[in-house]
């Protein structure tokens, strides 16, 4: 399954449902209903003290050579835990321990105590990722419409050899959530990813930089968003915002031209539920959250619960789905 959580059979006696190795905090659970939720934010203590966040090892490969087993010059990163391998690098590879990168993240924040809402291992532990929150910047555009501010580090075990943040205005709960945050954060140029060494100290005032540079982007985006709601929209800009999200090519057949229609038909169904918000109620902003809604929650997706919903995330992740909220934000902030 898309989400690729990493399962741990132990774990389910612990609490955690189907033995999924992850944690999630403020009382929300992830969707795919793997792991384990507590009602309180998390500290760096708490996630090293979970009972699935493993140790790794760097060791070096055997092969067989003339009837004996003889050093080979490639190494395997395993768990220790379970002895997995993780990654095959080479002897110069430093190794990145689980609990160095939460010490490493504690440390970006300088006053106070950094504070989580999720972690969890994906493929067998070869990735993790920590979402942290920024609550200073989170921006409320109307009554029970927050928008959030998440600082995520993402980190594997091998060849890659690399650990990523960047800010994001949702929390990632699975793989390809984590991969639609990079997406976007690198289309924003606002992923840093640096190699892992031995003294990752060099890097901690770097990377608290770029934090605060985070802020200023989400401020800039809170500021996008008040304009949104601020702004009425007419008819005319109703129907122009739909034209170019639904454009007609030459060359369409008649069951392709009727699917546009149905589409534009399902996008002002959304956009009549939007408005059912009277403070954003013909705005801008109500008009941009129909197309997300559109794509979010309105696609027809077959199969079983859990198949859908990873076809969902497919369609967000890889290509059609994040183009057109793209394009969506790009007109609407130009109406606003």
């Amino acid at each position: 399954m898309s989400h690729n959580i990493s399962v741990n059979e132990r774990l389910e006696s612990l609490g955690y449902t189907n033995g999924g190795e992850a944690i999630y905090g403020g009382g929300k659970a992830g969707w795919h209903g793997f792991g384990k939720t507590v009602d309180h934010l998390l500290t760096g203590d708490d996630i090293c003290n979970e009972p699935w966040f493993f140790d790794v090892e760097k060791i070096q490969q055997l092969i067989p050579y003339k009837g004996e087993m003889v050093k080979s010059d490639q190494w395997a990163v395993i768990r220790t835990d379970t002895g997995a391998p993780l990654g095959y690098v080479g002897e110069d590879y430093s190794v990145w321990q689980n609990r160095d990168a939460v010490t490493f993240i504690d440390g970006l924040l300088k006053d106070g105590i950094m504070k989580y809402d999720a972690c969890f291992s994906m493929m067998g532990g070869k990735y993790v990722t920590m979402s942290a929150r920024m609550p200073q910047c989170d921006f409320m555009v109307e009554e029970g419409d927050k928008q959030l501010c998440n600082v995520i580090a993402n980190w594997g075990h091998g060849g890659n050899g690399r650990i990523n943040l960047f800010p994001c205005s949702f929390r990632p709960e699975c793989w390809n959530m984590t991969q639609l945050a990079i997406g976007e954060a690198k289309e924003g140029n606002r992923l840093v990813s640096f190699k892992h060494t031995k003294n990752m100290g060099k890097y901690l005032e770097m990377a608290a930089d770029y934090i605060s540079q985070f802020s200023a982007a989400f401020s800039r985006y809170n500021a996008q968003a008040a304009a949104m709601v601020k702004r009425q929209y007419t008819p005319q800009q109703v129907h122009d915002y739909i034209q170019q999200l639904f454009p007609v090519k030459g060359g369409l057949t008649e069951r392709q031209l009727n699917n546009i229609e149905k589409d534009k038909a399902t996008f002002m169904q959304c956009l009549a539920t939007e408005n059912k918000l009277r403070s954003v109620q013909g705005t801008v902003w109500a008009l941009y959250n129909a197309a997300t809604r559109f794509i979010d929650w309105n696609q027809d997706y077959k199969g079983g619960k859990i198949e859908r919903q990873d076809n969902r995330w497919k369609n967000i992740t890889e290509g059609n789905g994040a183009e057109f909220k793209a394009k969506a934000l790009e007109l609407a902030v130009s109406l606003a």
